[in-house]
């Protein structure tokens, strides 16, 4: 709000609406904590073979996580770019519950590798051994 607090200006309401649906979204994750899940994510995806075995916290997460992932690298996004499209990206996934789509789980793909595995997973194979 701009410090005149009646009455509001009309961008100063869609901005609240607007806020207030993505953090009542069909998931029950406020925008805070997603965007904090995301961070993580994009933090601690290496230490996963894939991305289907990072812990989400809820599928929607997988599907969402993983797209903007590849759009930050892709388009070099900067942080405010990030909070924006997860917006937009959260309330399209709402749209899609509300309409009675089911979100897919997470299926682990065919293994990539090219790519080698952390070397924490290979000490943990080593003393399985």
């Amino acid at each position: 709000m701009n410090g005149n607090p009646w009455p509001p200006e009309l961008s100063d309401v869609i901005v609240m609406l607007s806020d207030k649906l993505v953090d009542s979204n069909a998931f029950g994750i406020p925008f805070d904590d997603m965007l904090r899940d995301f961070n993580k994510y994009m933090a601690k995806r290496g230490y996963y073979r894939s991305a289907e075995m990072y812990p989400f916290r809820h599928p929607v997460q997988y599907w969402i996580f993983t797209e903007l992932r590849n759009k930050v690298h892709d388009l070099r996004l900067t942080e405010p770019e990030v909070e924006k499209r997860l917006a937009k990206m959260i309330r399209q996934w709402a749209d899609r519950v509300a309409k009675g789509e089911p979100i897919p789980r997470p299926v682990l793909r065919v293994e990539d590798k090219t790519r080698p595995p952390p070397a924490w997973m290979e000490m943990l194979e080593r003393k399985k051994q």
